[in-house]
């Protein structure tokens, strides 16, 4: 039986992986499509691409939690648990065994595919983490030129100007005079 529970274990983990694999490159591709709503000013396409990334990195989070708590099980099955309350030197707990640790376990397929699935996914997250910088930092820029433009249409109120005349007589030239003039050349 403790057979069975393993190979099942070690089924589902892999499972996991690849499905964790195609979570992370949908999440780049959503990247990549936002990065060009952005350039469009697309406001529809990027309110639905920012429910698309929520949603997708909400599948990413439960399914690392699944694969760690998977890895925790058959760490435990082959003997090879640590101990969860021990603390590093961080303050935090030490983290569970991890797959690439229970190698005993794993088949000389599996090794491989760990192997080509830990390249990939560091490949893929720092893709990811680069795309979404970019796209705050291009969202960042079209918004500090929005405020530009908008700063040189419309002049600031002073802060004692009054909508009623000032007693005395008519308002000060200057004031009167429009906030933005356009000329052309």
């Amino acid at each position: 039986m403790h057979k069975t529970d393993k190979q099942t274990l070690l089924h589902n983990i892999f499972e996991g992986l690849r499905i964790n694999m195609k979570l992370s490159e949908d999440l780049l591709s959503a990247l990549d499509e936002e990065g060009a709503a952005i350039r469009a000013m697309d406001t529809a396409a990027l309110f639905r691409l920012s429910q698309r990334k929520e949603e997708l990195l909400a599948k990413i989070v439960y399914i690392d939690n699944s694969l760690t708590e998977m890895v925790a099980d058959l760490a435990g099955i082959a003997g090879n648990a640590t101990a969860p309350a021990a603390a590093n030197s961080s303050g935090r707990p030490a983290p569970l065994a991890r797959l690439g640790e229970l190698t005993g376990v794993l088949s000389a397929e599996q090794r491989d595919f760990l192997g080509s699935y830990k390249k990939t996914m560091r490949r893929l997250r720092l893709a990811i983490i680069e795309k979404n910088a970019l796209n705050k930092r291009f969202t960042q820029d079209t918004l500090d030129c929005i405020g530009e433009a908008i700063a040189l249409i419309s002049r600031p109120v002073p802060a004692n100007e009054k909508y009623a005349v000032p007693p005395g007589g008519g308002r000060p030239r200057d004031i009167m005079q429009p906030a933005f003039i356009s000329r052309e050349v």
